[in-house]
């Protein structure tokens, strides 16, 4: 199915990117539009997608919208193709802390509709983004969702829309976690006498080799950490300071305040 998106910021050139590496789309079968053109033009010439020169047009060659603009925009960019869209149309959003019924009412219309919390690793193609259709979609709508999602990433459905908001405080903010966890390894182990970008090299190698671990072993995270923690070892001095701190309490906290945060902003917008 043709597939269109509505305003080509980062995350758009993201999916179309692994859409295209990944062979689901082929370039002719991708359409953009936004009001930057100097955007636009960028974007087409990289990936030589389809580009059109209004949003109704875009409307017009799509099954498939994705709806990649800002949370503040949605609203006038819906209004700009409501005359366009129907029934034949699946609508996917990506912007933050707008509900399916929020988007609806934007619309002014009955649509099959999905909403997506990406995050920002899919811009290398290592994405995890959780979705939720509305009660119009079909199970091809949702199949249609995963195969985007999936070209650069994992895509999870969620029953629940209100489970959005885990997502968020987990998938959607939890690399900032460890982009703040890199850091302090960084800056640790120049403080014990490394030089910054060897600390940098090891410090993100550890991280990457260790997710890839949890990833490929039965094993749980308790019982990998247990592997490596002899009694009496260096590993082991460095968990009891992790415990002595309240590490896992810290983290587990800062899950449920951001997850919090999604709900407080929902209701704003």
């Amino acid at each position: 199915m043709k597939t269109g998106f509505l305003g080509t910021g980062n995350m758009a050139e993201a999916l179309i990117a692994g859409l295209i590496k990944s062979k689901t789309l082929k370039p002719k079968e991708i359409f953009g539009f936004d009001l930057d053109t100097t955007k636009l033009k960028k974007i087409q010439k990289k990936y030589r997608i389809q580009t059109c020169n209004t949003a109704t047009e875009l409307a017009l060659k799509s099954g498939t919208l994705v709806l990649s603009v800002k949370p503040q925009n949605m609203a006038e960019a819906l209004r700009t193709i409501q005359a366009t869209i129907n029934s034949k149309h699946l609508l996917v959003s990506i912007a933050a802390g707008l509900s399916t019924d929020t988007i609806s009412l934007m619309a002014g219309k009955q649509i099959r509709l999905v909403r997506v919390m990406p995050n920002t690793p899919a811009l290398v193609g290592t994405g995890a983004a959780g979705f939720y259709a509305n009660k119009n979609c079909n199970p091809k709508d949702k199949k249609r969702v995963q195969k985007i999602f999936e070209s650069v990433g994992i895509a999870v459905e969620m029953k629940n829309e209100d489970d959005l908001d885990s997502v968020t405080g987990l998938s959607g903010s939890g690399p900032a976690y460890v982009y703040a966890f890199a850091e302090a390894l960084i800056t640790g182990a120049a403080e014990c006498g490394l030089d910054e970008p060897t600390a940098k090299k090891l410090a993100l190698q550890t991280l990457m080799g260790a997710a890839k671990l949890m990833l490929q072993s039965k094993d749980t995270p308790s019982e990998l950490m247990a592997k490596v923690a002899s009694k009496g070892g260096t590993t082991e001095a460095g968990l009891k300071i992790l415990e002595t701190q309240n590490f896992r309490q810290t983290v587990i906290d800062c899950v449920k305040a951001a997850t919090q945060r999604a709900k407080e902003l929902k209701q704003i917008m």
